[in-house]
């Protein structure tokens, strides 16, 4: 369940990402490098201009929104399918 919340969530945030983007190139094509290249340029541009990217902005934001608390309330098990064998022989090595 948490996987399919956590996907959902990742393509909806990266819908809104890529219209951020769209947004940042018609601003200018300083802001959408920034938006694409540069890692939370989007939110730096939906900050600065918010009357503009407030469509594409919520829609990244829930998305992130969504993904963060997905991954506290699901969180994932890092050794979920490894073998058990291996499992315990990593446990002998403390």
């Amino acid at each position: 369940m948490g996987d399919l919340l956590s996907l959902i969530f990742s393509l909806i945030s990266f819908v809104g990402w890529i219209m951020v983007t769209v947004k940042g190139f018609k601003q200018s094509t300083g802001w959408g490098l920034i938006s694409l290249l540069v890692p939370f340029g989007a939110f730096f541009f939906m900050a600065k201009f918010w009357e503009d990217a407030k469509g594409p902005g919520k829609i990244l934001l829930i998305g992130f929104i969504g993904y963060i608390v997905c991954s506290f309330v699901f969180p994932s098990d890092p050794f979920a399918g490894m073998d058990p064998e291996l499992l315990e022989g990593l446990e002998g090595l403390e």
